[in-house]
């Protein structure tokens, strides 16, 4: 039983995190769009969508978790 409200409470706690990446990655993108400049980096492009890309993957960490895949 403990070990079920463990996978549940890691499964969904990860999930979170990735739902927050996301949203983290998306919000700092419109703040880019609107008060980016030409002082602003040439990378950060790149970081904006590696971010969003370790949101999806921390979701489908989390999605493993609460089906059991790591046993």
């Amino acid at each position: 039983m403990s070990n079920l409200f463990f996978q549940l409470m890691i499964g969904l706690g990860v999930m979170a995190l990735g739902g927050y990446q996301i949203w983290a990655s998306q919000r700092y993108f419109k703040q880019l769009k609107v008060s980016g400049t030409a002082a602003t980096s040439n990378f950060v492009g790149l970081a904006v969508w590696a971010g969003f890309i370790f949101g999806i993957i921390l979701i489908l960490g989390g999605v493993q978790f609460l089906f059991g895949m790591y046993n």
